[in-house]
Order: structure tokens, then sequence, then C-alpha cells
């Protein structure tokens, strides 16, 4: 019997291993003997709570070969990570559980895995799409083209929400998201042909912000080469129409929370500053360089970008080339000249304005620091370059285009207004520092913020309200599918700020996922008086309560420390150890309280904060005297930039943004914390009136990478990630639920005819012959609801589309033989249009080709619709006919029998592929009943039948006149006989053209 054991190993970290029960010992009953699976070593181990069953599978298959979790019998965390294992070994890189998709990232490019073009071919209409992020994609498209159409329906928008740790590739999967929505939707649109609706956006227009994105927002840190430093949530809106079911993408909008604006200025050990420094030292010219006074200066010799004594990508991407590749989507998001320009002399002047380093007044030496400086600090000679600091500071003073004679005592002073009068306060050397640093954080969000609006004003918008408030109401109504990519949790050596907003919002994402997943799944079951076990699960809600709760909660001690006078860290934490050393999720130990530190109880695992830097960063209020004089500027470009900036002060708290509060407003402020916790609650009362879908992303090994998979890491992600329980909750339940009235209403057209009043929920069931083990009867049979597995409606779904019957009849050609022909006959006589598209653009033909039958199967549903007028030349949205994927399948029967009904050999599909190139071909010739159309000498550069190329000069190309191929003289031989030469295969005359 194949088990897995728990071991204990001191050499290993994971503590199950593979292998098999030899014999139960005789002197202690509860104990077996093991025989473990990767040699001859066996160990005693206790029954029930060391050893787990392994699944056993049917000879030949391997877990490999399973795609969704349900089927398998065993699936505890043994198991699940033996699971994934296996299937990664093989480049199997997702699997399925319900309504959530588990992705492991193989850090490498597996072959066509990503083909859009292949997963379309392949995709199998209308039975259960594969585990993969497109079925996720095109399982949210269908979902909102199907819930427009219902008018009463709720939750019609749609919510792709993609979590796990830094480097478990959640941004990667966003972008395949994206660029399959824009593309399928095109294709659909550009079939429509003469249609006025608004032209839909591709795929390259959609994914041309993600280079800017990225350059300005992620970096490089100790776990991932291209971490997001901040969390995006797209929307693409689509627009409908009542004459055709297919949906096309007409606009995009993008929202950003908590950029790592502390970046700009420090970086641990082995980290980056915000990969576009790098790429503007890299990448720019020689004129650039000099405008901007970078020449002969490396990224070694700015203090702001070597604070991490790193400066290179370890995952190939050359900094030279993305800065190129930012520049084109610059210029494709209608970026002008003067924008851009003005971006490289902000982002230049920040990195002279980290090497102005500042040293105490001749009388403050020695003194320490109190607050305030008896005499204006002043320049320091010697920078971290090859350049003196007034050097750097007349590159800040020409680059900003401002007074340096201005700019100096903004930076060493502070303007205190008392009763009407102005006085100046000298600031220390620390505080001088801190000004310099708030000023580069401010002014990178600024420019953040400004980038994001131009890649919003790029796409085309949605029609909203002057309003705003309205125009948030429109924005919801508009139909939208929407992604949510925020940062991973994270835990480092030294935890701050940052990392504590992070674990919040992975906190309140695993809420918003216990939620809808678990308990709602559960409660629905239990009502219906359906038998339910219970599952046990991490109830984060106590944790959430501690950090959001007033007037206790972390983020409300931390706005109270920030008005305080003199308020500080110290005094933050002290109020944390008063207020909540008795809360089961908060703790402190001796040692963390001299390190003015505390703990979290995360879902994910205790994570310890140390709380220096907390007041800082949650007031992060820029100096308004610094950006009073980069406000009086003579670059009249900069100008523009700067009052974008000022604008930016009137976003009040949902935006998130700093703001140019003088000192004496903070009193009514409220902190960073405190935005970014009310943004999260909007952002997920967004989410929460949508359907979702979810995306667990899984980080294989902390190397990132390839071919190497850490069970003990998996294992982890998969227990504080939630995975393991919502397996457990979607193996037992039934997520697809319809009144009884509506399941008659919908399916009675699959079965013999009978008045609709005769029919119950309860018969239907028996005709269609749905097992029981799909479909669980609410309670007693009478009461509300159905409930099916996910897997059962897929090929019984008539309501899809046209309820009239048209796109019934895609359904109809995939049901089960003794159903399918009588089902067409029916819908075809009643009027239903054999040539109905759907929203792939295929013909009831094409879906009958895809899907090879035993026997005379296909070609009898074939016959069905040819003899009600079906077209054999119709193609689908990759231009492809029915015909070519008779061929594609080996479908021979039917291609004969399309080709008896006038399909055109020679026409080409959207790669310029034409079934008389094919081997398989030459067996269809003498069933030609129509002239095919003819290929132009132009298109062909080789012999269709030898496959030899033509030369260059002197070609002679044979055109067969029955056939239509093109070959050369050897595959056309002359007989004096014909008189002339013919085709080899067709026996038919052939010429020179």
């Amino acid at each position: 019997m194949q088990v897995y054991v728990r071991v204990r190993a001191a050499e290993t970290e994971y503590e199950w291993a593979r292998g098999r029960v030899v014999r139960r010992l005789e002197r202690d009953a509860a104990r077996v003997l093991v025989q473990l699976s990767d040699g001859d070593e066996t160990v005693e181990v206790d029954e029930a709570r060391d050893v787990r069953m392994a699944n056993e599978l049917a000879a030949g298959q391997t877990l490999a070969d399973v795609e969704n979790l349900d089927a398998l019998t065993h699936l505890h965390e043994a198991a699940f990570v033996d699971y994934l294992a296996q299937r990664y070994s093989v480049d199997q890189v997702y699997c399925r559980s319900g309504a959530v998709l588990i992705a492991v990232n193989p850090f490498k490019e597996i072959q066509g895995l990503y083909d859009l073009h292949k997963f379309h071919s392949d995709m199998p209409g209308w039975t259960a799409l594969p585990p993969h992020v497109f079925s996720i994609a095109e399982g949210a498209y269908r979902s909102l083209r199907r819930r427009l159409q219902e008018p009463g329906e709720s939750k019609k928008n749609q919510t792709i929400l993609v979590s796990g740790e830094s480097g478990a590739g959640k941004t990667e999967t966003t972008k395949f998201i994206m660029n399959y929505l824009a593309e399928s939707s095109r294709s659909a649109a550009s079939a429509e042909g003469g249609s006025k609706r608004r032209r839909a956006i591709s795929g390259s227009e959609l994914m041309s912000a993600n280079p800017i994105l990225e350059c300005f927002g992620n970096a490089r840190t100790l776990r991932n080469d291209n971490s997001s430093r901040f969390g995006k949530f797209v929307r693409m809106f689509f627009e409908g129409h009542e004459l055709d079911e297919s949906l096309r993408m007409v606009g995009t909008s993008v929202e950003t929370y908590l950029l790592e604006k502390v970046r700009v200025v420090h970086q641990n050990d082995g980290e980056r500053n915000f990969h576009v420094f790098y790429e503007l030292l890299a990448g720019a010219d020689d004129d650039k360089k000099c405008e901007l006074h970078l020449e002969n200066l490396t990224a070694q010799e700015f203090q702001y970008i070597s604070g991490g004594q790193c400066f290179q990508r370890n995952d190939g991407v050359r900094d030279d080339k993305q800065f190129q590749l930012v520049m084109q989507s610059m210029k494709v998001l209608g970026f002008t000249d003067v924008e851009q320009g003005a971006i490289w002399k902000i982002l230049s002047a920040l990195l002279h304005l980290g090497n102005v380093l500042f040293v105490s007044s001749s009388e403050d030496e020695g003194e320490e620091d109190n607050g305030t400086a008896s005499a204006p600090c002043q320049l320091a000679t010697a920078s971290p370059s090859s350049l003196t600091v007034q050097q750097h500071l007349d590159f800040v003073s020409n680059l900003f285009a401002i007074d340096q004679l201005e700019l100096i005592p903004a930076l060493t002073t502070r303007k205190i207004t008392v009763g009407g009068e102005t006085f100046h306060s000298n600031l220390s050397l620390a505080q001088c520092g801190d000004a310099r640093d708030a000023m580069a954080r401010s002014l990178y969000a600024f420019l953040f913020q400004f980038l994001v609006s131009k890649v919003n004003s790029a796409s085309p918008q949605v029609q909203l309200p002057a309003n705003p408030a309205n125009r948030v109401a429109a924005k919801d109504a508009a139909p939208c599918i929407s992604v949510l990519d925020i940062f991973g949790f994270e835990e480092f050596e030294i935890n701050q700020f940052e990392q504590f907003c992070i674990n919040y919002a992975n906190e309140k994402l695993q809420y918003q996922f216990i939620q809808e997943i678990l308990l709602t799944e559960q409660q629905a079951h239990i009502e219906e008086g359906i038998k339910w076990n219970a599952v046990d699960y991490e109830d984060n809600s106590l944790c959430l309560e501690m950090v959001e709760q007033r007037p206790t909660g972390i983020f409300s001690l931390l706005d109270e420390e920030c008005v305080v006078p003199k308020g500080s860290d110290a005094g933050f934490a002290r109020k944390m150890y008063q207020r909540l050393q008795d809360h089961s999720y908060f703790s402190a130990s001796r040692i963390d309280q001299a390190d003015f530190a505390f703990q979290v109880h995360h879902y994910a695992g205790n994570v310890r904060y140390q709380a220096e830097g907390f007041c800082e960063k949650n007031k992060d209020q820029p100096n308004a005297e610094l950006f009073s004089v980069l406000g009086k500027t003579s670059d009249a470009h900069l100008r523009e930039l700067f009052d974008f900036f000022k604008a930016s002060e009137s976003v009040q708290l949902q935006s998130g943004q700093p703001k140019l509060r003088r000192r004496s407003s903070v009193l009514s402020s409220v902190g960073i914390g405190s935005q970014f916790k009310q943004q999260l609650a909007s952002l997920l009362d967004v989410v929460q009136q949508t359907q979702t879908h979810y995306i667990r992303c899984i980080k294989p090994n902390d190397e990132s990478a390839s071919d190497k998979f850490d069970m003990a890491k998996v294992s982890s992600q998969l227990r504080y990630g939630g995975v393991l329980k919502a397996v457990e909750i979607m193996r037992q339940s039934y997520p697809v639920r319809m009144l009884h009235a509506d399941f008659v209403k919908q399916y009675q057209l699959l079965v013999a005819a009978k008045d609709s009043s005769e029919w119950t929920a309860s018969n239907l069931l028996d005709v269609l012959e749905i097992d029981h083990a799909e479909l669980v009867r609410g309670g007693n049979f009478e009461m509300v609801s159905l409930f099916f597995r996910p897997e059962v409606l897929p090929h019984l779904d008539l309501d899809f589309s046209d309820r009239e019957g048209n796109t019934a009849i895609h359904l109809a050609t995939q049901l089960q033989v003794k159903f399918a022909s009588r089902v067409l006959e029916l819908l075809l006589c009643f009027g239903a249009d054999a040539n109905f598209v759907n929203f792939l653009k295929q013909t009831p033909l094409h879906l009958c080709s895809m899907i090879k039958r035993s026997g005379s199967a296909t070609c009898e549903l074939m016959e069905t619709l040819l003899r009600h007028k079906a077209d054999p030349q119709k193609v689908d949205f990759l231009k492809r006919s029915p015909l070519h994927y008779c061929i594609e399948k080996d479908m021979e029967d039917e291609a004969v029998l399309l080709m008896k009904h006038g399909a055109d050999m020679n026409l080409p599909d959207g790669e310029g592929v034409r079934v008389v190139t094919s081997p398989k071909a030459t067996g269809l010739l003498r069933y030609l009943r129509v002239t095919p159309s003819w290929i132009p000498d132009t298109d062909v550069n080789e012999c269709m039948v030898c496959l030899e190329p033509f030369p260059f000069f002197f070609s002679r190309k044979c055109h067969c006149d029955r056939c239509g191929r093109v070959c050369c003289s050897d595959c056309a031989p002359s007989s004096s006989s014909w008189n002339g030469r013919f085709c080899f295969d067709c026996k038919h005359y052939a010429h020179y053209s």
C-alpha cells in the first residue's frame, strides 16, 4: 500500500516522504513499518499521526496526467505537494480545483504554453476548459457576456484576483490575462467587418503601458529580480451590441496603490532602487547624458541608487535594452518629446540631489542632534562621486531651472509663522538630510502618479460624467473585467512600515478569499439542507480588527502619535505595548521592546516589525517651501509638471498620495497608513460587487531557478495561503446552482417534444441521465435550488446566448451521439440558422470538425447541417474552414463529405496555410466538385508537391487547371499523349504560368 510518511530527519526540511507499508508491528499494533521509495531505508511510525494515504491510479496513469484536483481520492498536504511536484517535472504548471486556479512559476519559457493561436484551435468549444491562465480569462469573458444578457442578474462585472508571494509570477500572470482578453475580443470584433462600433483595443496597445509601469514601479529585491513595488487594479471595459453576442474591449484604466517611495532614497543590502535609474544610466545616448549632466558617471557614484550595492539584474534582462523599450512605449502612448524630456530631467535631478550632502556649522560640531541648530548647516565638499557637492547642487538647480540661492535655505531652514510674523529656524544635520530625502520621495511619487495619469489618458476611455461622484458610479456600471495584482506577502530580516502595509493588504485579501470561497460556500450548502462536513479554517478577522479598529488599532495609534508634539517611533511602540499586550495576534518580548519592535501573528506566520521610521513614513510631509521653490522654475514644461503635482494635492483620501501640507495642518490630517486602509476598503467594496475568479501563484523555490521544486517552500505557501482549505471546500461543494423552474426552462429542448407544463426538474434530470454523483438535490427535492458540480452544465448550457436556438446548435454538435442528431434536426426544422457563428466565429460545422467521434457519428451530424444549407466555406476568427480542422484531426471521411459539398482546398487560413499543400490532401483530389480558388504565383515560393524552392531566376511554375496547385516542372511532367504537361496527382492538364 502506497503512503506518505512523516519523517523527522534533521537533513531535510520537508517532513513527508513517499513510501510503502511493509507490515504492522506485532509489539505495537498502532505502529507500522514503512519502506521509503527513494532507497532501502525503513522507518517505524505511528500510523494515525505519521501516515497518509497516497493516490492509487490506473495502470499507465500518473499524477501528472490529472488536471483537476477534485479527481484525486486523497488530497491532504503531502498528496497535494507531490501532485504539484510531479506535474511541475513535466512542465505542467497549472491545475484547478473548483473556482481556484493554481499556477506554479516555471522560471523558464515553456514552448507553446502561451500560444494564443494554439490555445484557441485546441479549445474544446463548449466543454470544460483546461487548467490555464487563458481559461480563467476566457471564463471571465464568457461569464460577463452571459450575465449582460440577463437583465436581473447581479454581479455582472468580473474580477480576477491574482495572489501569491513576491516572485510567484503574479505580474506575468496579469499580463497574460490582459493580452488574452484584448486579442480574443479584438479577433471577435474584427470578424464583424462593417460594424460601426468602436475599434477594439489590440493586445500590443494594451501591453504598451507595462514597460513604463514596470520601469518606474518595479525593482530588484532579495526575492525577485523584477518585483512590483506597488499594487495595481486594472479595469478593462467592454462594449456589447444587441445584434451580436461578442464583446470588444474599448477602454482601460489603471489604479495604483502604495508605491514604495522609501526605495528612492534607501535600499537594503542586495537590492536595487527602481529600475528606471539604472536603465537611464545604461541606455541613454551620449547627447542625452550630456544634457542631463550624467556623462562619465556610473550608478556606483550616486548615493540614492548604490545603497544596496547591487547594480545588475540576474534574470537576463539588460538595462540598456529596457530603456529603449520604455522610450518606444512612451511614443506609442503619446508622450511628447517635451514630456519625455521633463521626466528625464526630474530623474537626473533626483540622482544629483542624493549627492547633495551637508555638514554641521562650526559652532554645532560635536553637539547632539536636538532638532535644531544654532547656525544653518553648510554644504559638504566631497560627494560619493568624482564631482563635488557644489557641482551636484549646480546640476540640480540647472535641471530644475530654479534659483540656487532659494533652494539652499529651503533645504536647511524651516519657516515658522507665529502671530503673523515669520521666523526661520535652522534645521539640524539630520533634518537637512530628511528634508532632502522627503523632497526626493515626494517628487518621485508625483512623477509616478503623472505617468499613470498619462497611461490612462492614452487608452480609449468609457464615457464618464464630469462629476467625480457620478464618475465612480458610471465606471462601476460599465461592463468590465478587472485584474487585481497586489504585492505578495513579505518578510525580511528587518521589516518596516512598507512591509506592514503590504502584509496588511494581504491579510485583507485573505479575508476576502475566506469569505468568498470558504464561508459563503459552506453556508449555502447548510441552508439548503445538503450534507456538509465542516471545514476548520484560520479566521483572521481578529488580526484585521487589531490593525483597523478605532481608537486602539495600530493605524489609529500611529495617527495619534503623529499629531502629538514631538511624537516619536518610541512613543508609538510604547502605546502598542500598553494597549495591545493582551491581544492574541500581537506580541512583544522584552528583547523586542528594547529594540522598539513588535510582532504581528499574520495568517502567513509571525512577522517582527521595527517601529523605527513608522511615524515619519506615516506623515510623509514634503516641505512646502521646497515645492514653492520648484514652482518658480523658468522651464515652462517643468512648470506644467509641477502644476500637475500641485493639482494632485486636491485628491482626497481615496488617492492615497502625499500632500504638500504645512506643519500646522498635521493635526487635522490622516496618516498614509489610514489612507491606505480606506483605499483598500473601497477597492474590496468594488470587488465584492463582482463575480470573482481566483489565481493562486506558487513560487517553487527561493533561487528563482527553473526545474527546481522545493517541497517545503511549496507546502508552506499552500498552508498559509489557505489553498488547502479552499480545495477541501471545493472537493465537497456543488458550486453551480439553478432554480428548478429555470433548469426546466433552459434544458427541456434537449429531450423529446412534450408539453412544457408536464416537465419537472426531477424527470428531466432522469431523462438527461445526469449522474447523481454530479448533482445534489437541495435537501427535499422540492426546495429552491439544484446544486451541480462545475463540469456538468457546460455540456448542457443552451442559455449561453440566443434563446431562439441559433447558438443552441453549437452545443448540439457536442452532445452525446444519441441526442445530437435528434436535437440538431429539431432546431433546424424550427428555423435555427445552420451558419450561425459563436463568439469565435465558429459555425456548427467547425465544431463538428473539431471532435473526432467513433464510427460515422460526425458525418451524420455534418450531413444534417449540410442538408440545411450549412456553408463549408465559412471561416472562423483564425480564417480556418471546417476542412482545415478535418485534415488536422485526420478525419478523412468528414473531409471527403465537405469536399463533395464544395469545400475549397486552396482556401488559405490566417497563416497562409492551404489544405492542398498537406500530404493528406492527395486522396481528396478525386472528390473535387467545384474549381478551387486561384493561387497567385507570387504567393508560392516552393513546389506544392515536392516542397523544393523555386529558383530566383528562370523559375517555371506550373498551374494545375483542376486542383489549382502550383508545382515545378518535375512534378508536372510533359507527355506527348497529353500534348503538354499534366498534374502528377490529379492527372489533369497543367500549364506554365
